[in-house]
């Protein structure tokens, strides 16, 4: 009796061990990690099926059809979410399926899902999220075809609905530097200079080839004496020291910001390959200081990024905090 009373507790204990084992087992997994995407202020958990990418700053499946991107504009949300609406999206070939107001990182946000039926491959399927704080705003672009949509769609829609942002890295980009620019769809920040900002397709950062397109947007201090402005910006243009053979297709007045200005479109060559090159220029001036947007690609991409050259332009703002080296 008494080995059958030991034995009794010893199974006892044997159960209760297995009980907290059991309990153990059933506890919450460890929270999801966030991963910062390089070149922007957000963080995205990345399923094992996806990955960082290198042409743009956001993710790509392993089939290569999905992708989430994310664009950083230097623009209140207001206006962000009126690009946003039904008839402006179907401006652009995307018919929306519906719009809800959400809550990522604790920030209204518009979650719209569309469909885009422009592309010769067949429809893609889109999600897009908005959001912002201050000047800033962010847009996640979840993508995949109709067809994957079903399987691939409630994935996307975790990725974008559990981001996180920190709107003062984009800001930090900016800082002192007196004016703000929008990213447009390909061309990205990649680097930050003294009174510029570099910006190429997707951001990179290596050494690019001249028919990839690179805009410069900065300012310094102009001269004291007064300066006809369209003569200055043809005398940049014809000194760039980069190419050869300029000669100007159009110009005219440009408005950068609140500032009347003057606008170039230009062909040249490339002085060391021969690539032909298109040119985009952009001048303004206070009278204290000169703003240039100057965009340069090769001509077989220009009638892509030419566009999107003076879509930024028409971006520009100027602000406070200006640094005066």
């Amino acid at each position: 009796m008494r080995r059958r009373t030991v034995s009794v507790r010893w199974g006892a204990v044997a159960a209760l061990f297995a009980l907290a084992a059991g309990v153990a087992c059933q506890s919450k997994p460890p929270p999801p990690v966030h991963t910062l995407i390089p070149r922007t202020g957000v963080s995205l958990i990345i399923p094992d099926e996806f990955r960082l990418t290198e042409d743009f700053p956001g993710l790509v499946a392993s089939d290569r059809i999905s992708s989430v991107m994310i664009t950083e504009v230097a623009r209140r949300i207001e206006s962000v979410r009126a690009a946003m609406m039904p008839y402006a999206l179907a401006e652009r070939g995307m018919r929306t399926l519906r719009s809800e107001n959400v809550v990522v990182d604790g920030r209204a946000a518009l979650f719209v899902h569309a469909i885009d039926q422009t592309f010769p491959e067949g429809t893609i399927r889109r999600w897009m999220l908005v959001f912002g704080a201050g000047d800033f705003s962010v847009v996640l672009t979840a993508s995949t075809t109709k067809e994957l949509s079903p399987s691939v769609g409630p994935v996307l829609e975790q990725i974008l609905l559990n981001a996180l942002w920190d709107p003062g890295i984009i800001s930090e980009i900016f800082a002192s530097l007196g004016f703000t620019v929008s990213e447009s769809e390909l061309l990205k920040v990649s680097d930050r200079l003294p009174q510029m900002i570099v910006l190429t397709r997707g951001g990179h950062r290596e050494v690019l080839d001249p028919e990839e397109p690179l805009l410069l947007v900065g300012s310094t201090k102009a001269g004291g004496e007064p300066f006809d402005l369209a003569t200055f910006a043809r005398t940049q243009l014809f000194e760039m020291p980069e190419l050869r053979d300029a000669r100007i297709v159009s110009e005219g007045p440009v408005a950068l910001g609140d500032m009347g200005g003057h606008e170039i479109v230009a062909k040249a060559v490339d002085r060391d390959s021969g690539t032909a090159i298109d040119v985009y220029q952009a001048f303004a001036s206070d009278g204290a200081r000169y703003y240039l947007v100057q965009g340069l690609v090769g001509t077989a991409s220009a009638d892509e990024f030419m566009p999107q050259f003076r879509e930024i332009a028409t971006s520009f703002k100027r602000t406070s905090g200006l640094d005066r080296p």
